[in-house]
């Protein structure tokens, strides 16, 4: 039996509209484009952690490398990723507990 074939041109997506804001990182404005999912993530990141969006990106530049702060979006992308892991494996330790 044959694969089925896809045909993803039939499967109309609604266009990705990113955001560009700009942004002070170390010290110079930075325009930086997401999406408004991650927009939204890093909104939701910095009022965890008591910052402003623009103090919460302040804080990943700090640990980037001059190749990274070279594609901020990138880095963002990467940062939100790991937050919401870290979150997820977080709640799994407390739950395990919880359980046993």
């Amino acid at each position: 039996m044959a694969a089925p074939q896809h045909n993803l041109e039939a499967c109309p997506q609604p266009p990705i509209i990113n955001i560009k804001r700009s942004v002070m990182i170390a010290g110079h404005a930075t325009s930086v484009t997401l999406e408004p999912e991650y927009w939204d993530a890093l909104r939701k990141i910095a009022h965890a952690e008591g910052k402003s969006v623009e103090a919460l990106i302040r804080k990943i530049d700090e640990g980037l490398t001059p190749s990274q702060r070279r594609h901020p979006s990138s880095a963002l992308y990467v940062f939100v990723l790991k937050w919401f892991r870290e979150a997820a494996a977080a709640k799994q330790q407390v739950t395990a507990k919880i359980a046993s």
